[in-house]
C-alpha cells in the first residue's frame, strides 16, 4: 500500500526529533507547563508510548488521541490534532518538497519483477559520487543525487518481495546522503531528507542504516549547539545493533562532540578514545563490507575532532597541537574534511591570540575550496571573519582572507 504521511509526522522531522525519547523530552515539557497554567494535575509527567508514536508517525491510527493528549500537541506542534493526522499519499504531501512533481504515485495493482541486479548497482554508484563529492563539492553531486532519488523510488515502488526490500536499503542510503550534500548547500532539506532516509530503514527493518541516520542527526544537532539534543541521538545511534566498528566510531565521536558542547572533558575524552580503538579494530578487519557507510571515519578524522572538542572546551592550544602536524599528512581520499579541520585549526589560531596565521588558513581553506564549496565550511569561515580585528589593527592576511570570503559568498549565492 502507498506510504501515509502525517503532518505530525512532517513537523517532527523538520525539529530532527524523530527519535523517541528526543520527542518526548519536549512532549513532557510542554505538559507540565500546560499541567501549571491550567491547573490540571492530569497533564503532568505526561509522556508517549512507543506504540503510539510509531502509529502517529505512519499514520495508522484508529482515532484522534484523547482530550489532554491533543491540547499537549496542539499547544507543540502548532496544529490541531484534526490536521496532525490527517494522512495523504506521500507523491502528493510533505514528500513531494522533496520529489517534486517527478515524485511517483505507484498503486499495488502495478507492482512486478525487477531486476534485483538494480540495488547493488545503485549502492556501487553513490560510492563513485560520494567520492566525486569529496573532490568537486556538494552542488554537481546534489543535483545527480536527487535526480537518481527519483528513478530508484520508481523502482522500489513497482516492486515486491526480496527486491522491494533491497531498494528500500538503497533508497534509505541515497537519500542520507542527499541530506548530507543538502546541508553542504545550504539549501534548508537536510532535515528532511534524514527524515525520509529515517522511515525508509525502519520500514526495511535495517538497524545499521537506522543507526547511521541517528548519528548523522546528532551531527546536525551537535554543530546548531544543541548538547543534549546531539547526546541523546548520538546514545541511540551507538547503542542500536548491527552497526559496523567503523559506523560505531562515527557514533562515538558524535556523542564526545555533544559531551564537549556541553563541558563535560573526561566523557568526551573517553568517547574519542572509544572511538579510536573501534576504528583501530575495522582497519585491522576490514574485508570491504559494503555494509559499512562511514568509511570516512578513519583515525585523522577523530583526531581532528579531538581538537574540536578541545576548542569547544576553550583549549585552543591543544586544538592547535593536534591539527598542525595533522594536516601535513592528511588522507588525500577524504579532502573535504581536510577543509573543514582547516578551518577549526584557524578558529583554534585565532582563539589562541595569532589572527594573521588564522587567516593564513582560513584563506587556504577557501583557495582549495574553490571549485565547489561547501556552506558548512563557508558558515564555519564567517562565524570565525566576525571575531577577527577589523580596521586598521586588522593585519594584511586578515583583509586578504576578508576579501576572499566576500568572492566565495558571491560564487556561492543565488
Amino acid at each position: 500500500m502507498p506510504v501515509r504521511m502525517t503532518l505530525f509526522a512532517e513537523l517532527v522531522r523538520e525539529r530532527e526529533w524523530t527519535l523517541l525519547e528526543t520527542f518526548n523530552l519536549h512532549y513532557t515539557r510542554t505538559a507540565n507547563e500546560l499541567a501549571d497554567t491550567t491547573g490540571n494535575p492530569r497533564l503532568r509527567g505526561m509522556a508517549v508510548p512507543r506504540r503510539t508514536f510509531d502509529r502517529w508517525m505512519t499514520g495508522r491510527l484508529t482515532g484522534l488521541p484523547q482530550r489532554d493528549t491533543r491540547l499537549v500537541l496542539q499547544t507543540l506542534l502548532g496544529a490541531p490534532a484534526e490536521r496532525l493526522f490527517e494522512t495523504t499519499d506521500d507523491a502528493d504531501g510533505p514528500l513531494h518538497t522533496l520529489y517534486g512533481d517527478a515524485a511517483p504515485s505507484i498503486s499495488p495493482g502495478a507492482r512486478g519483477r525487477v531486476n534485483p541486479g538494480l540495488a547493488p548497482h545503485w549502492t556501487g554508484l553513490l560510492g563513485v559520487l560520494a567520492a566525486a563529492d569529496n573532490t568537486t563539492g556538494p552542488q554537481l553531486v546534489h543535483t545527480t543525487i536527487t535526480g537518481e532519488l527519483v528513478v530508484i523510488r520508481d523502482y522500489r515502488a513497482r516492486a515486491s518481495g526480496p527486491a522491494r526490500d533491497a531498494l528500500l536499503g538503497v533508497e534509505s542510503r541515497w537519500a542520507e546522503f542527499a541530506g548530507w550534500t543538502a546541508d553542504n548547500l545550504g539549501d534548508g532539506n537536510g532535515a528532511r531528507w534524514l527524515g525520509h532516509a529515517f522511515d525508509l530503514a525502519r520500514e526495511a527493518r535495517d538497524r545499521p542504516m537506522e543507526a547511521y541516520v541517528l548519528m548523522r542527526q546528532a551531527q546536525r544537532a551537535a554543530e546548531q549547539h544543541q548538547a543534549q539534543a546531539a547526546i541523546d541521538l548520538a546514545t541511540a545511534a551507538l547503542a542500536a545493533d548491527g552497526a559496523s566498528d567503523r559506523d560505531r566510531a562515527l557514533s562515538a565521536v558524535r556523542l564526545a562532540h555533544g559531551h564537549a558542547l556541553a563541558g563535560d572533558a573526561a566523557a568526551s575524552a573517553a568517547l574519542l578514545e572509544k572511538a579510536r580503538r573501534l576504528v583501530e579494530r575495522a582497519d585491522a578487519t576490514d574485508t570491504g563490507d559494503p555494509a559499512v557507510i562511514g568509511h570516512h571515519c578513519v583515525l585523522a578524522y577523530i583526531s581532528a575532532y579531538e581538537a574540536y572538542c578541545q576548542l569547544l572546551l576553550d583549549r585552543p592550544d591543544r586544538a592547535v597541537a593536534i591539527l598542525q602536524p595533522l594536516l601535513t599528512g592528511w588522507p588525500a581520499a577524504y579532502r573535504q574534511d581536510e577543509h573543514l579541520a582547516r578551518a577549526w585549526l584557524a578558529q583554534a589560531l585565532l582563539a589562541h591570540g595569532e589572527p594573521a596565521e588564522a587567516a593564513v588558513h582560513a584563506a587556504a581553506v577557501l583557495t582549495r575550496t574553490a571549485s565547489g564549496g561547501s556552506a558548512r565550511i563557508l558558515n564555519t569561515l564567517t562565524a570565525l571573519e566576525q571575531r577577527m580585528p577589523a580596521g586598521r589593527s586588522a593585519p594584511g592576511e586578515v583583509v586578504h582572507f576578508r576579501s576572499a570570503l566576500g568572492l566565495a559568498h558571491d560564487r556561492m549565492g543565488p
